[in-house]
């Protein structure tokens, strides 16, 4: 059987205005990260420059700002799918961020250091360079691995992804964490090679835009769908982290003389936030799958697949106050299946569903999308659209052509037939969707015996 499509939105589907927004805030995170790095590089080139900038800039070195501006363009560049050049750049300024990040990760385990950051320092600065810290490197090179893989992936590599992007999160919560309770060998290994505040907010800020590109694709896709669970996780998602930071910084405060707690509570905190995280999307999956089948329950005839009585009297009452408000017709069709209850009494009722099932998909292929297709009930069916009375007519006729080709197709073991009723609705009348129906209904009973009398003409009721 061909299924029918209910036009019902799925809860999961992204919500327009809120991807509308994440472009907007991505475009700031970028321009922000690249004046970051800008500004502290060209401190570090021009001493002139880096004499007018506030204390502690230099704590961000130059192989972390070079790092940040490689990343920033290549989020820039990876924008634009299309061009194959230009995808082709973004890679080779991930690539260089990898390789950079890579050789001070190497550097740090062999207890060595190259000297990259240093070749491109003004002479009287180099005395103040040090190596990238551990976690900036490692944090870069996830972000470079994020920008090589297609962020609209969704095979295993966007699993890889979105496991990528949990990462990051857990180590920023865990930076964030070591600088709220003072614990800090968590964001760095000394107080010249450590992650500053402004290497810190830059890779906040291009995790934020990486992430934010690959969230209608993957895992975290239910946190800008349009359902209930969507929406709750957006407002609780933020709370919870904040609650945890609260919980275990008011935990450390009481107990400030005792050192081991302070990296106890910073690594606890960051789990938490991220365990909080996890069971909030987790959650939202869950209520948004439960959403969409109590809607298609409520809404939808499990057998046809069309609307159920329910559904049709919600959309049906709504599309009549639309037609009237905007002065056009309406024509209420209601249909009456021919032998129902024969072919469930000699033949089953597996054979009769499939008899329902063919009727369903036959006013649904043969009506307009925005047409309101229902099963009210056993074996009656009904249609409302809008519309000239041409184009009903039409429509009939396109549903009695598909009804002979359906029976000449055969392999069934009973007769495709139906009965009609039809009334057209003017704008000026004000009778409810129960009376239409009434008079439909009356208007089909009087086309069934006029087709038993070997007439098969359908009459129109109009009602004013």
């Amino acid at each position: 059987m061909e299924s029918v499509n209910t036009g019902t939105t799925s809860p999961n589907q992204p919500d327009q205005k809120i991807l509308e927004w994440l472009e907007k805030a991505n475009k700031i995170c970028l321009s922000a990260t690249t004046l970051i790095a800008a500004v502290i590089l060209s401190g570090w080139l021009v001493p002139a420059i880096g004499s007018l900038l506030p204390g502690g800039w230099m704590l961000m070195q130059v192989s972390t700002a070079v790092c940040v501006l490689l990343l920033s363009f290549s989020l820039m560049l990876n924008q634009q799918k299309g061009n194959a050049y230009l995808l082709l750049a973004s890679w080779t300024c991930a690539g260089a961020a990898i390789l950079i990040a890579g050789t001070a990760l190497f550097n740090h385990w062999i207890g060595e250091g190259t000297g990259i950051g240093r070749l491109f320092v003004a002479e009287g600065m180099l005395p103040m360079t040090h190596p990238m810290s551990i976690q900036s490197a490692f944090c870069f090179v996830l972000l470079g691995l994020l920008l090589i893989i297609d962020y609209k992936r969704q095979d295993w590599l966007g699993h890889v992804s979105d496991a990528l992007i949990m990462a990051l999160v857990i180590l920023i919560l865990v930076f964030i964490s070591g600088y709220i309770i003072d614990a800090s060998h968590l964001f760095g290994q000394s107080s010249k090679i450590l992650i500053s505040l402004q290497s810190l907010v830059s890779i906040i800020l291009l995790t934020f835009v990486q992430a934010g590109r690959r969230t209608p694709y993957g895992f975290y896709s239910v946190l800008v769908g349009i359902g209930i669970g969507s929406h709750s996780a957006r407002i609780v998602l933020p709370y919870s982290i904040l609650i945890s930071w609260l919980i275990i910084f008011s935990g450390e405060r009481l107990a400030v003389n005792t050192l081991n707690l302070a990296y106890a509570a910073a690594l606890t905190s960051a789990t938490l936030a991220a365990l909080l995280i996890i069971l909030v999307v987790l959650l939202a999956r869950m209520i948004n799958s439960l959403e969409k089948q109590l809607r298609d329950t409520s809404l939808t005839d499990e057998l046809t697949g069309i609307h159920n009585r329910r559904g049709f009297y919600l959309l049906g009452e709504q599309a009549l106050r639309d037609a009237r408000r905007s002065a056009n017709p309406a024509t209420l069709l209601f249909f009456d299946v021919d032998g129902l209850k024969r072919a469930n009494d000699t033949l089953g009722h597996d054979v009769g569903s499939q008899l329902l099932c063919d009727i369903a998909t036959l006013l649904h292929a043969n009506f307009r999308d925005s047409d309101i297709v229902g099963r009210l009930g056993g074996d009656e069916f009904a249609v409302l659209t809008h519309g000239p009375q041409n184009d009903m007519s039409s429509a009939l006729q396109r549903l009695r052509e598909a009804t002979k080709t359906a029976k000449k197709a055969g392999n069934r073991p009973y007769t495709i037939s139906f009965s009609v009723g039809k009334v057209m609705v003017e704008p000026q009348n004000s009778e409810s969707l129960d009376e239409l129906l009434a008079r439909a209904d009356a208007a089909m009973y009087r086309n069934k015996r006029e087709r038993q009398a070997g007439r098969n003409e359908v009459k129109i009721e109009k009602i004013i």
